[in-house]
């Protein structure tokens, strides 16, 4: 997305006064901040800034209350994108350490001040014969299926 030059000229992101602003190459803006309490607006905002075990030199954010890398941050409509988790689903390459069977890997915003757009967001299920469901509070408020026809 671009912003209007007057925007981008008056809108610069700031960090607060006396704390680190950016994280690689990745501008912090307040409410968010890293490090010291003051530098945030809460542990919901708290920033992490780290290496990627597989990829580059350069320090990632991570939005430390939920593990997640922040790609980016606009100020403009007050939202931050993430890079969130990917289901496998017989997938003998990706199975997760941390799960074997690669199920219900979730993310729980409940009692955090984050919501999933409605209009940004997408959900896919990719391959064949395969069901996917996002469920909100115990409650199925989404599906898709990719379906592999029979030759």
């Amino acid at each position: 997305m671009t912003l209007p030059l007057p925007y981008a000229q008056e809108h610069k992101i700031i960090a607060q006064y006396g704390c680190k602003s950016n994280c690689g190459v990745i501008s912090i803006p307040f409410p968010f901040g890293m490090e010291e309490p003051h530098c945030y607006a809460g542990m919901w905002f708290e920033i992490e800034c780290k290496f990627d075990k597989k990829s580059s030199n350069i320090p990632k954010p991570y939005l430390k209350s939920l593990n997640l890398e922040v790609k980016h941050f606009n100020d403009y409509l007050g939202m931050i994108e993430i890079m969130n988790l990917v289901h496998c689903s017989k997938c003998k390459k990706r199975r997760s350490k941390n799960n074997k069977n690669n199920k219900h890997l979730t993310i729980n915003l409940r009692d955090s001040p984050f919501i999933y757009s409605h209009d940004l967001n997408k959900f896919l299920a990719f391959g064949c014969n395969n069901f996917s469901s996002l469920q909100s509070n115990g409650t199925t408020v989404g599906g898709c299926a990719s379906i592999s026809p029979q030759f």
